[in-house]
């Protein structure tokens, strides 16, 4: 099953022992007389749509034209990409018992500002903030400058993959079972000087309204790449023979833990066990991260696992800790008073640019949306320029109203203030 179903499964058993200990209470009170199994039914809230259901349906839209049409897309996605080493896994020899680890805790003040604050101010998702801070990182730790990775960084993006929209009617909120996707994406945080970076400087937010509109440009949040890959088999041979990502990313979302096993029904730190030892490994740098309350605050723990074969510790260390330092960077940013932003895909007005939705915030503070014109505005547009200087505008009316009786006139002249005002 995935991370999404224990969610499930933990409370579904933890209210099945209750409701089993109660109705194994009450038969005990009315005797053994009473017949056995009293009582002690335990009837658990149902399931929406099935597995079965969900699978039948994502197979049908595999082989559908529709899909078929994205194929081009993630060809451009994986046709380069700037390698993280040199040489490509073996699956007989890179395997998870030889993989190494290693964990990165950020503090609290930062975790908080990150994961609460960040992703609102620029309304984003986590996996745009996140993968903001490990695209600068990566630039950092490959090239040492100040420029960014070329053509950007092609990572496989992993989510719980319950997109319901899919299949219209579905709910998938109580299903048990593995729905995991992953596919490719394409990073870039663009140029950006380090010191910048770390300073939560314009830098930074200039990043992350890059990654999410890279993100955003993805099909479908990625739920073809999947079906192409496996289950269609003509464009499965074509994307069998693209490069795969050297990079895994995953965002397993925010849980509640235990340091203790005091606590009954939620996983402990250590969580639950992995691939087998002889399983191939998926990629040679894999990045975890989840969002941990433990009680005393919530804290990003990030943990990374390498293929040793190919890159060494020292490295995958090093690039840890600099994405550690950007998102610092970017705790800092969020700190700042002008930090966040729209970006083209958050307004209805599609020509709109990065370049112009800056500016109008500049003049317009707490800029909310930006609206195309409606066609009767386009031509009050068109005469008002065509006929500059040629006269009376044409979409101005003028109306004069005659009053008989006695008129008070500054009444009247408070009543028009009003009116005005209101519309």
């Amino acid at each position: 099953v995935d991370g999404v179903s224990w969610r499930v499964l933990l409370p579904d058993l933890a209210e099945a022992v209750t409701g089993a200990e109660a109705g194994a209470g009450a038969e005990a009170e009315a005797g053994a007389g009473a017949g056995a199994g009293a009582g002690s039914g335990v009837v658990l809230a149902p399931v929406g749509t099935s597995v079965r259901r969900w699978s039948s349906e994502v197979a049908r839209q595999a082989l559908s034209s529709e899909r078929a049409a994205e194929l081009p897309w993630w060809q451009s996605v994986l046709a380069e990409r700037t390698p993280v080493a040199d040489g490509e896994l073996d699956p007989a020899r890179d395997v998870y018992g030889t993989v190494e680890s290693y964990s990165v805790e950020l503090p609290e003040d930062v975790s908080r500002v990150v994961l609460a604050r960040t992703a609102g101010l620029f309304n984003a998702g986590l996996d745009d903030v996140l993968l903001a801070g490990l695209a600068l990182a990566l630039s950092r730790w490959a090239f040492r400058g100040s420029g960014g990775g070329g053509d950007g960084w092609v990572l496989d993006l992993e989510g719980h993959g319950r997109d319901e929209e899919l299949l219209p009617g579905a709910d998938l909120s109580r299903t048990v079972g593995w729905f995991t996707s992953m596919y490719p994406v394409r990073v870039d945080a663009g140029p950006a000087v380090w010191n910048e970076v770390v300073a939560g400087g314009p830098v930074v937010g200039a990043a992350i309204k890059r990654v999410k509109e890279q993100l955003r440009a993805t099909p479908d949040r990625g739920a073809g790449y999947g079906m192409l890959r496996y289950l269609n088999p003509e464009t499965a041979a074509t994307l069998r023979g693209c490069p795969p990502p050297q990079i895994g990313f995953n965002y397993l979302g925010r849980f509640t833990v235990s340091t203790t096993d005091t606590d009954a029904w939620t996983p402990l730190l250590a969580g639950v066990a992995g691939p087998g030892p002889n399983t191939p490994v998926g990629h040679l740098v894999e990045v975890n991260a989840v969002a941990e309350d433990d009680g005393t605050g919530v804290r990003l723990r990030v943990h990374w696992s390498w293929t040793p074969r190919l890159i060494s510790r020292d490295s995958v260390r090093e690039l840890a800790d600099l994405w550690a330092e950007a998102l610092k960077g970017i705790a800092e940013h969020t700190r700042r008073p002008h930090a966040g932003g729209l970006t083209p895909t958050d307004v209805v007005d599609a020509t709109v640019t990065q370049a112009d939705l800056e500016e109008l915030e500049a003049e317009i503070p707490g800029l909310e949306d930006v609206l195309p014109l409606a066609p009767l505005q386009h031509g009050m547009i068109f005469h008002s320029i065509y006929d500059d200087n040629a006269g009376p505008d044409v979409y101005t009316a003028q109306m004069v109203f005659e009053f008989e009786g006695d008129v008070d006139r500054a009444r009247l002249r408070e009543a028009a203030s009003v009116l005005l005002r209101r519309h």
